[in-house]
């Protein structure tokens, strides 16, 4: 260190000859410096500009492409919607049809329910009025089945006397043949 120490020493003492002519030196040295360090400080006020414009394009991107995703979002969800919505309207649609068969049948269903019960009633009401026709004409009823036995009797009675008359005629007629012939087996002549 003590060597560089004097070489400097002896150095700077060489040159404070030329101190004048190295004093301009310095000066035109320390200007270009300036000049450069100026130039240094521009450049790195428009790098720093660059940089802070490219910045600003990245974020200006990045918000556009952030826009652009949420309408593209935006748009996704209005069709997913619109898709639920149709969906919606022809499960609505499909379920209103179902309701209105069901409605129909159970109307046709409740039809044929009346018209059975109608039935039921105008039969119970026939055997009612049947009833009530036996009960108010019971006497003429009566008096027919009566006259239906007795005629019925009769027809027996008149086949009975029917029987005993041709019996007895049978009789008669063979009692008379029997005297006929005792008759004629007395005559003494013939």
């Amino acid at each position: 260190m003590k060597k560089v120490t004097y070489f400097l020493i002896l150095f700077f003492y060489c040159c404070a000859a030329n101190a004048d002519q190295l004093s301009d030196q310095m000066n035109a040295i320390k200007a270009v410096q300036d000049k450069n360090d100026a130039e240094a400080r521009d450049l790195a006020k428009v790098q720093a500009d660059y940089a802070r414009q490219q910045e600003n394009l990245r974020q200006a991107e990045i918000r556009n492409a952030k826009i652009q995703q949420e309408k593209e979002n935006k748009a996704a969800a209005a069709r997913s919607k619109e898709l639920a919505n149709k969906a919606a309207a022809q499960a609505k649609l499909i379920n209103d049809e179902r309701l209105k068969d069901k409605a129909r049948l159970q109307a046709q269903e409740d039809e044929e329910r009346e018209l059975d019960i109608e039935l039921k009633k105008a039969k119970v009401q026939e055997i009612k009025a049947l009833a009530a026709a036996k009960a108010a004409r019971a006497n003429e009823l009566l008096d027919a089945e009566l006259a239906e036995k007795k005629a019925g009797t009769d027809v027996i009675q008149s086949n009975a006397d029917a029987n005993r008359n041709v019996s007895e005629g049978s009789k008669q007629l063979q009692t008379g043949v029997g005297k006929g012939a005792e008759a004629e087996g007395s005559k003494w002549f013939r």
